[in-house]
């Protein structure tokens, strides 16, 4: 009995072990941060933030520190990236340095600098995460960041914290905007599927259930709809991948036609929008975004290939009076893909595609595997390919964002996933 308790104890002070569990709690830590109204809740103590959020220094010196911790605790792992994940590194660079060149005839110089460099601090923290943890403990740590995300919604609100309902009488929780905390608790019940798809022990796996019902319980309450494609869509398109892998010929070939008839019946509810939108009581406009992404294409065909500046547009006193007409004072664009456009132009959105293009490759490449690390990946790229669509889920401080970035290099540093810690 004493050389087994000498045993655990020699294994928990393994220098290794320590590191990896210090990485760990500090990408928890970086994505609580990255969902933002945490961040904002503790700066509103401070005192009153003018103007939006997003440009106050010391908001963007939380999320700073929150990266900068991450980046030193995982700094070693920098040579796992630049060798396993090198597709990765290069798109990535590309697709920041895109950005970065719009900030040169930027409408707003220091906002579009800004919002880069967050960005790129942010994907550099997750990739050394990324490199640094397993796939079962880098998705354990995104399961844990959204539900305690959702937890502190539901204290706040219990606490009775100011603007947890909003006037419509959504729960928005810590959020202010029921469209923030949807995609959090949305993300959170997904992570809790795919933790009991894999298996956990007994007592973990009554934990991962019950923290699954309460997220869905919240993002029922929030009212927030655009996730529910999105969920929807990760969830079959992980069932086809295991189809895929396990199947033959003949099931793979049904998979095809079954990829087919999802894609034509997604395609059916688009040009149906009015009609399926109003069994939820809602507008044939996508709640209002497609006059504001009307709005942001008129802003992107003035200067198409370069873009206004990343983040910049919203300072553009033109749009800012078309949206008024409309009766929409937005400052993003509710999609990741034209918030790109209308800031870097064709320039940003090529480098995009790049960057997409590798993460989905490295991700159908492991499918075949049939490996729950391969299908845990799926499900997190269709959900947040999906969801920016209808969200911009692409830019600083971005929890989902970050994720996907994790993904794209775990995939490059762990294609077989060998390992199951």
């Amino acid at each position: 009995m004493t050389g087994y308790w000498l045993g655990s104890w020699r294994g928990l002070c393994d220098a290794g072990d320590v590191r990896e569990r210090v990485v760990w709690v500090a990408t928890v830590l970086a994505l609580i941060g990255a969902t933002r109204a945490p961040v904002y809740r503790v700066r509103l103590e401070m005192g009153r933030v003018a103007g939006d959020p997003i440009d106050d220094t010391r908001i963007q010196l939380m999320w700073c520190g929150l990266y900068a911790l991450l980046i030193v605790a995982a700094w070693p792992a920098w040579r796992s990236v630049w060798s396993g994940a090198r597709s990765m590194v290069w798109s990535g660079a590309a697709f920041v340095g895109a950005l970065a060149s719009s900030g040169v005839w930027s409408i707003e110089r220091e906002r579009t600098f800004e919002q880069v460099g967050m960005l790129a601090l942010g994907m550099v923290a997750v990739s050394l995460a990324a490199a640094s943890l397993s796939v079962r403990r880098l998705a354990w740590a995104v399961w844990t960041a959204m539900s305690v995300c959702v937890l502190g919604s539901v204290w706040a609100h219990a606490r009775d914290w100011h603007y947890t309902v909003d006037p419509k009488g959504n729960f928005v929780g810590w959020y202010f905007n029921r469209n923030a905390l949807g995609p959090v608790a949305a993300l959170a019940v997904l992570c809790s599927v795919m933790l009991l798809w894999r298996g956990v022990r007994r007592w973990r796996g009554v934990g991962v259930g019950a923290m699954g019902v309460v997220s869905a319980a919240v993002w029922w309450r929030t009212g927030s709809l655009t996730p529910l494609v999105a969920v929807v869509g990760a969830v079959v398109a992980v069932g086809f991948a295991w189809v895929w892998a396990r199947g033959s010929v003949e099931s793979r070939r049904r998979v095809r036609w079954a990829g087919g008839l999802v894609a034509f019946v997604v395609a059916l509810m688009v040009l149906t929008r009015g009609t399926i939108n109003s069994w939820f009581g809602r507008s044939s406009s996508f709640s209002g975004r497609t006059d504001l992404w009307a709005e942001v294409l008129e802003s992107w065909w003035q200067r198409p290939w370069g873009g206004h500046g990343f983040m910049a547009v919203w300072f553009d006193d033109d749009l800012r009076v078309r949206l008024l007409e409309r009766g929409r004072d937005l400052y993003e664009a509710h999609s990741g893909y034209l918030e790109v456009l209308v800031g870097a132009g064709v320039v940003g959105a090529i480098a995009l595609a790049w960057l997409l293009w590798v993460v989905g490759r490295g991700v159908v490449h492991a499918v075949p595997t049939g490996s729950w690390e391969s299908q845990w990946w799926v499900a997190i790229v269709v959900f947040v390919m999906l969801m920016n669509a209808g969200e911009t889920f692409v830019g600083a401080n971005i929890a989902a964002w970050l994720v996907v970035v994790a993904v794209g290099v775990q995939a490059g540093v762990r294609p077989e996933q060998p390992t199951d810690r």
